[in-house]
Order: structure tokens, then C-alpha cells, then sequence
């Protein structure tokens, strides 16, 4: 198969223009006290508003990044401290 090298060329440029990074931010759950990381895509441009939600309550944040941010991007590092085992945020 062959592709355009013109193509090839161009997409190359553009990420090197603006490359994509992995950031990992750490974090405590503002509602239940857990902490949770979550790995997400950044680039120095075209990054908007994506949203996260706490793994043990659901309470929502949100981070600038290049592309949406999947569930399994979310890891749980410590429980909620609440003393809450079922309290979702949406149901408060």
C-alpha cells in the first residue's frame, strides 16, 4: 500500500508543532475524601474543558486536555473518608 508522503509529512509537522504529552494529576475528592489520579492527553494548543468524576462518590471535576478522558484513565489510590460506603454525590 502506499500512502502520500505529502501526508506523512504534514501530520508529522503538526505534531511536532504541537506535541502530545500523558500528564497524571493527583488529587483528593473534595465531597468523600478519596484520592484518585487520573492520566490524561495535553497538548500546548487545542486542549478544552474535560470532564472526571471521583471513582468512590462521583463528584465531577475537570482538567484542559487534548482528548476526552476515559473512565479507566481514573485510578483510585486511597477510599473515601467519610465514613460513607453507598452516599453517591447525586444523591446528596
Amino acid at each position: 500500500m502506499n500512502r502520500p508522503k505529502v501526508k506523512t509529512e504534514v501530520s508529522e509537522a503538526l505534531v511536532s508543532k504541537n506535541p502530545i504529552c500523558f500528564e497524571e494529576l493527583k488529587t483528593q475528592c473534595t465531597f468523600c475524601g478519596a484520592k484518585f489520579k487520573v492520566v490524561y492527553m495535553f497538548q500546548s494548543e487545542n486542549n478544552t474543558e474535560r470532564v472526571y468524576y471521583c471513582p468512590e462518590c462521583s463528584e465531577e471535576y475537570s482538567v484542559q486536555a487534548a482528548a476526552p478522558i476515559v473512565e479507566n484513565a481514573v485510578e483510585l489510590i486511597s477510599l473515601r473518608m467519610d465514613g460513607r460506603s453507598t452516599l453517591l454525590h447525586s444523591e446528596r
